[in-house]
């Protein structure tokens, strides 16, 4: 996890073996959610699979609106290469796209969840969250530090 004045860069390395399906939730993949600002109020979720599928949502909290499946986060960026070995998933989120969100600057915090979908097997998360990936009480804080210029 890294970051700059335009956004955020997410990676992620899994090991062999990993299912590849014709759908994204039928395969491996990993699932990134972030709260903007450090304010509870507006979840944005990312998911990529192992076979380069992918879809973003987005939902209110404040003032309170369902989960919009039909959002995009225009200037999202993905790429994913699987071989033998396992796979890897990389993704630059533009603070710009998420609501008109502020950059941070180093000493912000934000909150987050990362979440590891394996076909088969136990899910992993950075963050317990108790039944629902969308419980944002129980996310882990993320902070922005270094000089970011």
């Amino acid at each position: 996890l890294s970051w700059n004045k335009q956004g955020i860069f997410v990676a992620v390395k899994a090991k062999a073996p990993y299912l590849k399906k014709p759908t994204l939730w039928g395969e491996d993949n990993v699932e990134f959610f972030l709260t903007t600002e450090g304010i509870k109020d507006k979840l944005f979720q990312f998911v990529l699979s192992s076979g380069g599928r992918s879809e973003d949502y987005f939902q209110s909290y404040n003032p309170p609106r369902g989960l919009d499946q039909a959002w995009t986060c225009a200037g999202w960026q993905k790429a994913v290469k699987s071989d033998a070995k396992g796979w890897t998933a990389e993704m630059f989120i533009p603070f710009r796209s998420m609501d008109e969100a502020k950059s941070p600057i180093p000493g912000d915090s934000w909150y987050g969840n990362f979440i590891s979908n394996k076909v088969g097997q136990p899910t992993m998360s950075l963050a317990p969250t108790m039944g629902s990936n969308r419980n944002i009480s129980t996310y882990s804080k993320l902070y922005f530090c270094g000089n970011c210029e």
